[in-house]
């Protein structure tokens, strides 16, 4: 029978659809724009950057090195893309940034196709809107590192295991190949952690559904083979070629080591987690309220759309649980879970799509409204300390992304409860967009330094190296200097090894060997980065001559040279 008022919420609701459409596509495009706007941030982009360099400029995709030392911290597969991407943009911030970008918006259209083959697609859609707008998913779209990469991969291994479970035909076989060779990339992207979650998330929630992903041998030794088959492209011939060195640093520094002791320096606590994933799910943390309310009254064995959020809770939970037992932490390492709060937060994000009108739903949407004000007056009072142009026009453009969060509150308070949506995901594009075009171009020096790296790179004489004193390495200077930076131990230059990350110079005893050796190379001086508080170290030392290149904030450059009669 014709139902004219079921045909026309269809209509609306496929003009909605075609908005969500339009804002992802809005959305790419800022990503694309963006991410080559703000020069190298912190130490892992640049080091990644230049290592990826240097495989592109040696054709050795084995074996990762870092100004032509081994350097196993990480697989293979970051830095098999980026160099990639070298070949077609050149090599800079743009083109290292683009594996991340690339697996983000991949992980945004993979959950798009399994809600759409699950017949929710509406689902499907706020979810990647609410994905694709969180504060750290938008912060990892933008760097230069491996946690995209295993987020992805890992994402696509489970959601495709699911699907495998919830369908038949092709469809099935399709996913349970996908399955593992995503599991195989996860290890390629980041080691072992990828094998060890998927593999835990998998098993425990085969156990609440009673929802295997195989149902006969033959499928097991499929996915094993398929599974090998991936990560032989860099594990077996990286053995092959380094053997023991490789299992020493790789598995037992950077993955047990690193993870039961806090060798690298990276001590939080234990809620740590806790706190990083409801700030990184701005502005839409506060679903969790009624969506743990919901986590009461789930039914995963009844019920496939339960089953789904069972796995998605698992999922959130079970690298919550390890990383938070870890010495040590970071933001990134539980990035992988951003996928699965972002089913979690969707749900509850549909229920107001819907038209429920839950005082609790309600509560919340105004909280996510709320949080997202907070932010943009806390940003712009930053701002302003910090020297940024806040008058005329500027000043109303780093403004648009409260207006839209206070319209979004606004529309809220009179009813408009699709605006608990559309406002927060708009607020949240045009503050990308504004730090892309007007904020990253002011705030480079500020959160980067290679305005200093470059003026110190243009300083360096022919085959003049530079070199670390006292200070903790500035890997950007590795990447804009072209790798043109020597490590030493001891005073002894380091070639050919794996090493570790405390390789600047200790003292001035070891100063001087390492200039003797530059002087026997046939270079009679070096540019040091130190701090300009160590500038006097040497100026009182009879040893030294030195003449300051270049000064920014605390860091100084200094060109050092031993005088004869020390040399």
């Amino acid at each position: 029978m014709y139902n004219e008022n079921s045909t026309e919420s269809s209509r609306h609701d496929s003009q909605w659809i075609a908005i969500f459409l339009s804002f992802m596509v809005l959305y790419s495009i800022t990503l694309f724009l963006s991410i080559g706007s703000l020069p190298f941030v912190g130490p892992d982009e640049p080091r990644y950057a230049q290592v990826a360099r240097e495989m592109y400029a040696s054709g050795d995709y084995i074996s990762p090195r870092l100004c032509g030392l081994l350097w196993f911290e990480k697989p293979a597969l970051f830095y098999w893309m980026a160099a990639g991407a070298y070949h077609v943009f050149g090599v800079n911030e743009f083109a290292a940034r683009l594996p991340s970008t690339l697996a983000a918006l991949t992980t945004l259209a993979f959950l798009c196709y399994v809600f759409r083959r699950l017949n929710l697609l509406r689902l499907g859609l706020l979810i990647s809107v609410i994905l694709a707008t969180s504060a750290l998913w938008l912060e990892f779209s933008h760097a230069a590192s491996t946690d995209m990469l295993l987020t992805a991969s890992l994402s696509m291994a489970l959601l495709a295991a699911f699907l495998s479970t919830a369908t038949q035909g092709r469809t099935r076989l399709g996913c349970l190949m996908l399955c593992p060779a995503a599991t195989g990339m996860a290890m390629l992207a980041k080691g072992l952690i990828g094998v060890l979650l998927v593999s835990a998330i998998l098993i425990l929630h085969g156990v609440c559904t009673r929802r295997f992903l195989f149902r006969r041998w033959t499928e097991v030794a499929v996915a094993v083979v398929i599974f090998t088959a991936i990560v032989s492209l860099w594990y077996v011939p990286v053995m092959l070629r380094h053997g023991d060195t490789f299992i020493q640093e790789f598995f037992v520094n950077h993955h047990f080591k690193r993870y039961l002791s806090n060798k690298y320096e990276h001590p939080q606590p234990a809620y740590f987690y806790l706190f990083v994933a409801f700030a990184g799910a701005l502005p839409w943390g506060f679903f969790l309220l009624p969506a743990l309310r919901r986590l009461r009254s789930l039914r995963p064995r009844s019920d496939q759309r339960d089953s789904l959020l069972a796995l998605a809770w698992i999922w959130v939970l079970v690298p919550l649980a390890f990383f938070s037992l870890s010495t040590s932490k970071l933001p990134g390492y539980i990035l992988p879970i951003f996928p699965a709060l972002a089913i979690i937060l969707g749900v509850e994000a549909e229920q107001i799509w819907a038209g429920n009108r839950g005082r609790l739903l309600r509560a919340t949407a105004g909280l996510n409204a709320l949080s997202l004000v907070l932010v943009g007056v806390a940003g712009a009072i930053y701002l302003h300390k910090k020297g940024f142009a806040m008058q005329g026009w500027d000043g109303a453009v780093y403004g648009v992304p409260l207006a839209l969060g206070l319209i979004a509150a606004g529309a809220l308070s009179l009813g408009k409860m699709r605006a608990a949506i559309f406002g927060p995901a708009a607020a949240m594009l045009v503050a990308v967009a504004v730090m892309a075009f007007y904020l990253f171009p002011q705030a480079g020096d500020l959160l980067s330094p290679k305005s200093f790296a470059v003026q110190v790179a243009f300083n360096l004489r022919p085959q003049e190296d530079i070199l670390f004193y006292r200070v903790e390495k500035e890997y950007a200077h590795i990447f804009y200097s072209n790798g043109r930076v020597a490590f030493y131990d001891n005073g002894r230059i380091i070639e050919n090894t794996s090493t570790g990350d405390d390789l600047d110079i200790e003292n001035r005893d070891e100063l001087v060997a390492a200039l003797k050796y530059e002087l026997r190379e046939g270079e009679p001086s070096v540019i040091l980065v130190t701090w300009t508080k160590r500038q006097n170290d040497l100026k009182n030392d009879p040893r030294f001559g030195s003449a300051p290149v270049i000064r920014q904030g605390k860091a100084i450059a200094i060109r050092v040279w031993l005088k004869s009669h020390v040399a």
